[in-house]
């Protein structure tokens, strides 16, 4: 087995990323349990208003750009009144418009609205404008877990387990909701200075009623479940998969199925068993724990009703061996140290005082923009 240079990244495996093409229904046995305590399906509600400090438009100051997916950017401002810092994501309503996204971007701020734990990010306040929709949420300096990959290489053993156990415990949150996130990566995992994780960008998760899946490829290349490319109808097992070939990846510093050739990733996927690095050939670093093998391979069952978590939900995750001694309650509460220290990625080379304008809509766009206004008012709810 080779492994790759973690500082060299496949740029087409970060962005191929395609929407549902249809949801059908499965049999009511082929879905996983929704809830940790095993309840009935929950459907998720909008926290009040009134837990969010208002914030105005107007008092915004855009610095600098800091991301950029298929249908946003997103840049670093600040709060001129409290001089706090955050993050806020731009999309422009005639992509939107032009891509059928409306209703899935609604569904993203739904599902951030509607969240509120310790290891998934928090929308602070929706601003609907003319020709843009743009959330605000917390601003991470330390960036997230594919610069630490490539600044760390690789993770010990006994830190991965307890990243595990964050991404873990937001997984099951979601699917309590009977949300599907979709888009695992390290990419989409935020680092905060204490070294926990919360999980950003929900724009392919989907909400499924008991019994529904959907059918269509959505994802990122190397984390896409094997069900997915077959072309089967999926559901929350998707997720135990993707968490499977990010733990992996940080203990290995490469995705388990990688390969140049984004064909031949997905082939891999579809047909190769996993594999391990010999601890011969690359060294000590290489060696894992049995319980930690099991917990991986579980998690990478090609079939998803025999995959861990696919059928018993995140109680079974919750219950495997490779957990056993872990304090959840207070993981939950960050009250366990987790013995790393992120590191600070490299500066963009843009000084903090260059402000990059945003890009300009044309007299065209915002006509069509304003003949569909109705569209974007429930934005304002």
């Amino acid at each position: 087995m080779q492994i790759r240079n973690p500082q060299s990244v496949r740029q087409e495996s970060l962005v191929q990323i395609e929407t549902d093409i249809e949801c059908t229904i499965v049999a009511k046995r082929d879905v996983p349990i929704l809830a940790i305590n095993n309840s009935k399906y929950q459907a998720f509600q909008l926290r009040p208003r009134e837990e969010y400090k208002y914030v105005e438009f107007r008092d915004i100051e855009l610095i600098k750009q800091i991301g950029e997916g298929g249908f946003s950017k997103v840049y670093l401002v600040n709060n001129k009144k409290t001089k706090t810092e955050h993050a806020l994501k731009s999309i422009r309503k005639d992509f939107m418009l032009s891509n059928g996204q409306v209703e899935s971007i609604k569904q993203e701020r739904d599902i951030m609205k509607a969240m509120n734990h310790p290891f998934i990010i928090k929308l602070q306040e929706v601003f609907n404008q003319q020709a843009r929709i743009y959330f605000l949420m917390p601003y991470y300096p330390l960036g997230n877990m594919r610069q630490q990959l490539r600044l760390q290489g690789k993770f010990p053993e006994e830190i991965v387990r307890l990243m595990a156990a964050q991404l873990t415990l937001a997984i099951a949150t979601l699917h309590a909701k009977g949300i599907v996130y979709r888009d695992l990566k390290p990419e989409n995992i935020l680092v905060g200075n204490d070294g926990y994780m919360v999980l950003a960008d929900f724009g392919v998760s989907r909400q499924l009623k008991p019994g529904e899946a959907s059918l269509g490829r959505v994802g990122t290349v190397d984390y896409i479940a094997a069900e997915i490319y077959r072309g089967q109808p999926h559901s929350f097992p998707v997720d135990w998969w993707s968490l499977g070939v990010l733990l992996y990846e940080l203990l290995v510093s490469q995705a388990p199925f990688y390969h140049d050739d984004l064909e031949q990733t997905e082939w891999n996927v579809k047909n190769l068993p996993l594999r391990w690095p010999d601890p011969k050939h690359h060294g000590p670093g290489f060696s894992f724990k049995p319980t930690t093998k099991s917990f991986i391979r579980g998690l990478l069952d090609k079939d998803p009703k025999k995959r861990l978590g696919g059928v018993e939900g995140p109680l079974e995750v919750l219950r495997h061996p490779y957990f056993e001694g872990l304090d959840f309650a207070k993981l939950e509460k960050k009250e366990l140290k987790l013995n790393w220290t992120p590191k600070m990625p490299q500066p963009p080379q843009q000084a903090r005082a260059a402000v990059i304008e945003e890009s300009v809509v044309s007299r065209a766009q915002l006509e069509l923009v304003l003949q569909n206004k109705q569209k974007f008012s429930h934005f304002e709810e």
